[in-house]
């Protein structure tokens, strides 16, 4: 059996002014946000694009895809995590209200998620298995990938999501930015 590398670049949305668990919530990304995007992918190149199918991802796959003449895809398993209840609220607002949940929460995401969110194991399982097929499919090729996170799905496993803190612990997000994953494909 041979194996073919695969070069993926993972490519992180720009921002889209929210400060809240976003997760699955379709937000468009500000004109500081394309700005973020289009500047991480200044004298880079690719064979191939794949997005999240969120619009803060796929509206920019799709103008890079043609502005350079590259085929793209979206794939649905690289959309964000779903915060459940705590989708689109404010942190500050949940840790007035829910203090102790939200504490346990940055302790453990994956023993004690939000209410109603996806199991954070079933995440990581949906990601992997997502990059894994990219990998599969693109073997000997560089390939964008534009979505939530910039870091392989595999380090999931090994700790918890970034999450915004209240004031006092909180660290700007840091949008627009690529990490770089080297998989091998199996022919």
């Amino acid at each position: 059996m041979s194996i073919n590398p695969v070069h993926l670049d993972l490519l992180r949305h720009g921002d889209t002014g929210h400060r809240s668990y976003r997760g699955q919530l379709d937000d468009s990304l500000l004109e500081l946000g394309w700005r973020q995007m289009r500047d991480a992918v200044l004298g880079r190149e690719w064979d191939a694009i794949v997005s999240s199918p969120l619009q803060r991802c796929a509206a920019f796959a799709q103008e890079l895809a043609q502005a350079r003449g590259l085929p793209w895809a979206l794939e649905p398993r690289l959309r964000e995590y779903h915060f459940g209840d705590w989708q689109g609220r404010p942190v500050d607002a949940i840790a007035a209200q829910e203090g102790e949940a939200l504490a346990r929460f940055w302790a453990d995401p994956v023993a004690y998620p939000p209410p109603g969110a996806e199991r954070f194991d079933d995440f990581a399982a949906r990601l992997t298995a997502a990059m894994d097929e990219i990998a599969q499919r693109h073997g000997g090729r560089r390939v964008l990938v534009v979505t939530r996170r910039r870091d392989p799905p595999a380090a999931l496993h090994r700790r918890r999501p970034p999450l915004h803190r209240p004031a006092q612990h909180r660290r700007r997000p840091r949008f627009a930015a690529c990490g770089q994953l080297a998989a091998q494909a199996r022919a």
